[in-house]
């Protein structure tokens, strides 16, 4: 219902969005300085700049339009990908604060842990916005929202191409159809890069939901033990956990961690 709803051209008595120039590199800063307020993490490990950074961001003064919905999002704010760039700060502290654990510590040989990495990341972009993150643009809230539901639809579509329901093309126009405002386009290099990517390696383009759903289990597990104990839910103690587990799967780390974990395994 909401990407129905989204999806609409029809915002009511809201204000249109409005395309934005390039936005500064303070925005990044400010975002590393509340992760670091909410989670303790050093703002050293992440930069502004770089490929990805000027790749996708809008250029209004030069006439250009922002690819598919990363490019239209970070136009418009681009808080909610930066803080997606958790990536780079797990990777940061996988080099410079290694867990104990010299089997955690070592490097996969292949990516064999995509609901951790892409389902971690994806949630960062809704628990900063519930931590207050984007209370100052709180349209930045349906960016959230969006990329989302965009990242349901090509999943769901990778998912039909892997059982041969759907050719790549139809894929592609599945999963435009269903992100809102139209902000996915299927004839463009992105969607059909996506698609081909999925199809190559099958469960990648769920992981972005179904590990962000993961972690939100852990979260509730997580709080609700503390609850029984009779102990406030600390979301910097959480990701003092979390991060001292090391980049394993979540289902692990809700396995030592939670009292629904413990019983279990008994």
């Amino acid at each position: 219902m909401l990407s129905v709803a989204l999806r609409g051209q029809d915002v009511g008595d809201r204000p249109p969005i409005r395309e934005a120039p390039d936005a500064p590199a303070a925005q990044l800063r400010t975002a590393l300085s509340f992760a670091h307020d909410v989670f303790g993490q050093p703002q050293r490990q992440l930069r502004p700049g770089g490929e990805h950074h000027n790749k996708h961001h809008h250029r209004a003064d030069k006439g250009q339009r922002a690819p598919d919905d990363v490019g239209h999002g970070t136009a418009l704010d681009p808080t909610p990908l930066y803080t997606h760039f958790y990536h780079w700060v797990e990777l940061a502290d996988r080099a410079r604060e290694p867990v104990k654990s010299p089997i955690r510590a070592a490097e996969p040989l292949y990516d064999i842990y995509a609901g951790r990495s892409e389902g971690m990341a994806t949630a960062m972009e809704e628990v900063l916005m519930h931590a207050g993150l984007y209370d100052d643009n709180p349209r930045s809230r349906e960016i959230v929202w969006i990329m989302l539901a965009n990242r349901a639809a090509r999943g769901l579509a990778s998912l039909y191409v892997q059982s041969n329901d759907m050719s790549l093309d139809e894929a592609g126009k599945f999963h435009a159809r269903w992100t809102p405002r139209k902000w996915s386009d299927p004839a463009s290099d992105l969607v059909a890069f996506e698609q081909l990517l999925y199809l190559r390696q099958p469960g990648y383009g769920v992981s972005y939901v179904t590990g962000k759903l993961e972690l939100d289990r852990l979260i509730s597990e997580y709080a609700y033990d503390q609850e029984q104990r009779g102990a406030a839910f600390d979301l910097p103690e959480f990701f003092r956990i979390l991060k001292e587990a090391g980049i394993v799967p979540f289902a692990t780390i809700n396995d030592e961690t939670t009292q629904h974990g413990a019983d279990a395994r008994e």
